[in-house]
C-alpha cells in the first residue's frame, strides 16, 4: 500500500526564525574572517616573495661598477620588506660583496646604492629619486603604474603570481646590463 506524503513547512525542520539568523549570521561572520585573514597572510608573504625577485634580479644584472658592500635601500614605511631582506642578506652575497639593507627615509638620503626600492607611500618621489641616482643604481618599485613614471623595474601581481615589468627605456639611461633571460621572464617591456 502506498501512502501519501503531505510535506508541510510545519512537519520539515527547516531552519527558521532567529535560530537561523543568528546561524547565518555567524557563518557570514566567520567567512569574513576568513576572507580578511587571507589578506593579512597575503600582506605577509609578499614581501617575502619580492625580497627574493629583488635578490634574485640583481643577481642577474651585470654590476659594471662595485667594491664594497652591495647596498640596497629602501625609501618608505615597508618594514616587512626590510625584515626580508635583512634576513636573505644575512646569509648571502652578490658577487663576492656582502649585502647591506638600509632603511631610507627619503629620496634626500638616496646615496650610491646599487638598488633602491622605492614604497608606494612614497611614489610622488619617483622623478625625484631618478634624478637623485647615478646610473648605476636600479630603481624597483611595486604599484601600478610605476614604470610610465619612470621606474626601471616594478613589481606586480597577476592573479596570485607575483610577476615585474622592465622600462628598458630607462634602463638604457643607466650603466646596468641585464642578462636576455631576465628580460624574457619580465611581462612587460617598455
Amino acid at each position: 500500500m502506498i501512502q501519501k506524503l503531505n510535506i508541510t513547512r510545519q512537519n520539515v525542520l527547516l531552519p527558521v526564525g532567529k535560530a537561523h539568523r543568528l546561524r547565518a549570521a555567524t557563518t557570514i561572520m566567520f567567512c569574513l574572517m576568513l576572507v580578511s585573514s587571507f589578506k593579512s597572510m597575503a600582506q605577509t608573504i609578499e614581501p617575502k616573495f619580492q625580497s627574493v625577485f629583488i635578490l634574485g634580479i640583481a643577481r642577474k644584472v651585470n654590476w659594471t661598477s662595485g667594491s664594497g658592500n652591495f647596498r640596497i635601500g629602501v625609501i618608505g614605511k615597508n618594514n616587512a620588506l626590510i625584515k626580508e631582506l635583512t634576513n636573505i642578506a644575512s646569509s648571502k652575497k652578490l658577487n663576492d660583496r656582502t649585502i647591506k639593507v638600509e632603511q631610507l627615509g627619503s629620496v634626500s638620503e638616496a646615496n650610491s646604492q646599487d638598488i633602491i626600492f622605492l614604497a608606494k607611500s612614497n611614489s610622488g618621489q619617483l622623478k625625484t629619486l631618478l634624478n637623485k641616482v647615478g646610473t648605476n643604481t636600479l630603481v624597483m618599485t611595486a604599484y601600478p603604474k610605476a614604470i610610465s613614471g619612470g621606474s626601471h623595474l616594478n613589481f606586480l601581481m597577476k592573479g596570485n603570481k607575483v610577476c615585474f615589468e622592465l622600462n628598458k627605456t630607462a634602463l638604457e639611461k643607466t650603466n646596468l646590463k641585464f642578462s636576455d633571460a631576465l628580460t624574457k621572464l619580465a611581462l612587460i617591456v617598455k
